[in-house]
């Protein structure tokens, strides 16, 4: 049996008392990490900026699963999403042996969806039942502004040892913070708030973790010109939020075991009104 398969085997026969969402974002994060060997492996070591909750889940041990994989392309850095494409194809074909794998471009080309066609081998239906397919989805873009650190991380898990180029912990902050003010969808025309689940339990972690945002870098990438105007922003987006729980309820099952602790964490969405004032 191909290595992929037999460990996503293995996950599966571990975790079949899991919730389906939950299993299906486990194996999600076992082919993250073949993704991520190759990329800090390689010549885009340099290039790519490792970010979003799935940085946060493997660099600093967020306790939620993540589903995608985003990267910056550092300013100055040749990077062509089609080439990178082509690279990841053949080492997961020739590498790794497995032929079965897909990629997709789509968006601006921004958007990377690895599609592996293995449920069904798996014996595990999580999706439709016409559809068969695990994907990994690569969201690869500029880096913004200029004021931010770059940092390494170190990770070694079973057979992957390698060296991730990171954001700090502050910068992680900021583009959470940025990703919560301008969340948005466009609706009949309008650009109409989007809220996602993951994001207020992200806030909630970072100010636990008593961690203080790369404010420079945040007005950078944002509107906001002072942290009075950001924490304002925070707490109409929260007053939103709190309205909206089932859809944060959806939002953020996916990603834990434990259907009753989200339940009780979006329940209890309010108490972050007042944590935000511990924004420093």
């Amino acid at each position: 049996m191909n290595i992929i398969l037999h460990n996503l085997t293995q996950i599966a026969d571990e975790h079949r008392s899991d919730p389906p969402l939950y299993l299906r974002n486990l194996l999600k994060e076992a082919l993250q990490y073949y993704v991520l060997n190759y990329v800090y492996n390689s010549a885009y070591a340099d290039k790519l900026l490792f970010k979003g909750g799935t940085c946060l889940r493997f660099c600093f041990d967020l306790p939620r699963l993540s589903e995608d994989l985003d990267f910056d392309v550092v300013m100055g850095a040749v990077f062509t999403h089609q080439q990178f494409k082509t690279d990841l194809l053949t080492y997961f074909q020739q590498k790794l042996q497995f032929l079965d794998l897909q990629i997709q471009l789509k968006g601006k080309h921004n958007l990377m969806y690895l599609n592996f066609p293995v449920l069904d081998q798996l014996g595990y239906q999580i999706n439709k039942p016409s559809d068969s397919t695990l994907f990994v989805r690569l969201d690869v873009t500029p880096a913004k502004g200029q004021q931010y650190q770059t940092e390494i991380s170190l990770k070694s898990i079973a057979n992957f040892s390698f060296l991730m180029k990171r954001y700090s912990l502050a910068d992680l902050f900021a583009g959470k913070l940025a990703a919560i003010l301008q969340r948005a969808t466009l609706a009949d025309g309008q650009l109409l708030p989007r809220f996602k689940g993951r994001d207020y339990y992200d806030l909630f972690w970072f100010l636990e973790k008593k961690v203080t945002p790369n404010w420079p870098y945040l007005f950078e990438i944002t509107n906001y010109t002072s942290r009075a105007n950001v924490l304002s922003g925070l707490k109409i987006k929260l007053t939103q939020a709190v309205k909206k729980k089932k859809t944060l309820k959806q939002d953020l099952l996916p990603f834990f075991a434990d259907v009753g602790f989200v339940e009780k964490f979006v329940d209890n969405l309010d108490a972050l009104l007042n944590q935000v004032n511990l924004l420093k």
